[in-house]
């Protein structure tokens, strides 16, 4: 019995996501973040590849989504890094923006997001608006 393309595909997807959500958080937590982010571009162009998945994109996300709810992942920087890790691997070249705010009670507030062919994705252009670039990766 032959499985489906899609079915392998999701299998593939599902596997290379633990592993990047796993080598983020170790990343994150036993590194500098400047060195963490120097090893995730480094995975992400070595896992690139030059066709995109014939899956859409926002399909795969959901199944992401699925993945760090069971993993219980809230950091909006372990999902992003993770992210441009497991889609390199699929053919989206993503870039991950940094950004930081002041809420209403002057606290800094950061957040990371993703951004593909110059266009931000999975997040609203308008609550991404509110932030102030510090840097890509």
């Amino acid at each position: 019995m032959q499985f489906p393309n899609y079915l392998l595909i999701k299998m593939k997807f599902v596997i290379i996501s633990v592993f990047a959500i796993c080598i983020i958080k170790i990343f994150l937590k036993i590194m500098p973040l400047e060195s963490a982010i120097m090893k995730v571009r480094k995975i992400s162009n070595i896992l690139l590849i030059s066709s995109e998945s014939e899956i859409p994109i926002e399909r795969m996300h959901k199944w992401y989504l699925k993945l760090c709810s069971a993993f219980k992942i809230k950091s909006c920087l372990t999902k992003s890094l993770s992210q441009k890790i497991v889609f390199s691997n699929f053919g989206f070249n993503f870039l991950v923006i940094c950004g930081v705010r002041f809420d209403k009670e002057a606290n800094l507030k950061g957040h990371a997001w993703l951004s593909y062919k110059d266009e931000i994705i999975f997040e609203k252009n308008e609550d991404i608006k509110k932030y102030t670039e510090s840097f890509r990766v």
